[in-house]
């Protein structure tokens, strides 16, 4: 199942839900923000036309989000893959729809480093493959050699868009099996594959 990963040379990872769960509660994000379940909170943000209306809604999503930065635990396993990929020398990088502040919050707090940290005041969100070909061209690899593990559909589409290998992240196993991706629910999965 995981014979793909034998050609990888560098790990990007998402981040909530992923390397930590800040239990961010969108449901109550979008009610505060008053907006629809069909669309992603980003997307519906760029389609304000009036900026007050915008730095409103922004405030409420940057509110939400250092405060689930705060809260924030560190996924089980994640630390074991993290070091393991450190002492070989393989690079590792975030790419989250976060904020550059949420991101550096979360990984402060559980003293975690990575070789580049990529939000949406970075590059463009998620789906876009515009993170993963940024952090391909400062590893000197191509965005086929990158593995990109995340908890949510964006995450394969992202992966998908960079022609990069998408692993989807599901412990509770509410998603269905792909061709589309790889799937664990645990990270000690990876470490039996090197």
């Amino acid at each position: 199942m995981f014979e793909q990963l034998k050609k990888i040379k560098g790990f990007a990872f998402d981040l909530d839900g992923t390397i930590v769960d800040s239990k961010l509660n969108f449901t109550k994000m979008r009610k505060d923000l008053k907006f629809p379940v069909d669309i992603g909170i980003l997307e519906h943000l760029e389609n304000i036309s009036c900026e007050v209306q915008k730095k409103s809604a922004w405030d409420v999503v940057n509110y939400h989000e250092r405060l689930g930065a705060q809260e924030a635990s560190l996924i089980d396993g994640v630390l074991d893959l993290l070091i393991y990929l450190k002492n070989n020398n393989i690079p590792i990088g975030i790419l989250t729809r976060n904020s550059n502040e949420v991101a550096h919050i979360s990984l402060k707090k559980f003293n975690l480093e990575f070789d580049i940290v990529l939000s949406r005041d970075d590059c463009m969100a998620k789906p876009s493959p515009e993170g993963l070909e940024i952090m391909a061209k400062k590893w000197g690899i191509d965005t086929s050699e990158i593995v990109f593990i995340g908890d949510h559909f964006f995450d394969v589409e992202t992966a998908i868009n960079a022609s990069s290998l998408p692993i989807m992240f599901d412990p509770k196993e509410i998603h269905p099996e792909s061709e589309q991706y790889l799937k664990i629910k645990c990270f000690r999965e990876l470490l039996s594959v090197f």
